[in-house]
């Protein structure tokens, strides 16, 4: 989706830091104390900007931060340029200091947007839905329908409803709704591609190839490995996710996206479009 990068956290954390130390040293000199004292411009504005840093600072660190999408591997559920709010329920993550979650808080469930540590690559950032668990089984055939055996033995069919076609001049590309007993979103798929490209096929992490006992065009089946998620994109035959490189463990997964806003809008003076993911 993007290379990750911290600079915008702790570009605030500084400001915050430089205006608390203005803000002190007026205190401690007694300027605020003196009913008359001319306070300086540089004073004034520490005292006003300095809490206000701080609450920029710790939303963005610890519970909500946004990103701008530049592929359409979620289509058409996010478009490339829109942004996205990604709240953070998963726990405290900074790169800077490590390449995992410092402190836990809740699981991801099935059918959630995520933003994690691109395995190939760590210094990217992908949004991709978590379609299969720890433990459990994903089948994936040649009609391009998920099957997940749950690991207490339990069958559940990814069901397609209310297709939409898009007229293309090469393709018949589809906007479908997926139905899972969690959620409901909608996904994109095009009849003439296979289930799984040959080309990318070659590219699966060889740390899970024990895990799946069939792989070829027409499809798979995996076992999820413990502490691992697969994930895919909404905009299945134009996606590089799990089927191509392996699955993602729990401690690199940021955050949960929850909101999409296209603010090109902006452009033509109206109000940016937002809505769920």
């Amino acid at each position: 989706m993007g290379n990750f990068n911290e600079y915008y956290t702790f570009f605030l954390f500084g400001l915050f830091l430089i205006s608390f130390l203005i803000f002190l040293r007026a205190h401690r000199n007694g300027y605020y104390a003196q009913p008359h004292a001319k306070i300086s411009v540089v004073f004034r504005y520490a005292r006003v900007l300095c809490p206000i840093l701080f609450i920029l600072f710790f939303v963005r660190a610890f519970v909500f931060d946004f990103a701008l999408v530049p592929t359409s591997s979620m289509w058409p559920n996010v478009r490339a340029g829109e942004f996205i709010l990604v709240r953070k329920d998963y726990g405290v993550f900074f790169r800077t200091f490590s390449p995992e979650l410092l402190v836990k808080f809740f699981s991801p469930k099935r059918s959630d947007a995520v933003i994690f540590l691109y395995p190939p690559d760590e210094s990217l950032i992908y949004l991709k839905r978590i379609v299969a668990l720890p433990g459990e089984e994903i089948t994936y055939d040649s009609n391009k329908h998920i099957s997940i055996k749950t690991t207490k033995g339990l069958i559940i069919d990814y069901r397609y409803t209310q297709p939409q076609k898009y007229p293309t001049a090469l393709r018949e590309l589809y906007s479908l709704r997926e139905r899972t007993p969690s959620a409901e979103y909608r996904l994109a798929v095009i009849n003439q591609l296979p289930a799984l490209s040959a080309r990318e096929i070659e590219n699966f992490s060889k740390d899970f190839q024990g895990q799946c006992a069939r792989r070829s065009e027409s499809g798979f089946i995996c076992k999820v490995p413990e502490g691992h998620f697969f994930m895919m994109g909404d905009n299945r035959d134009q996606s590089l996710d799990s089927r191509y490189w392996g699955m993602v463990r729990k401690e690199k997964i940021i955050a949960r996206a929850v909101l999409v806003c296209n603010f090109n809008a902006l452009t033509d003076f109206k109000w940016p479009g937002c809505h769920r993911l």
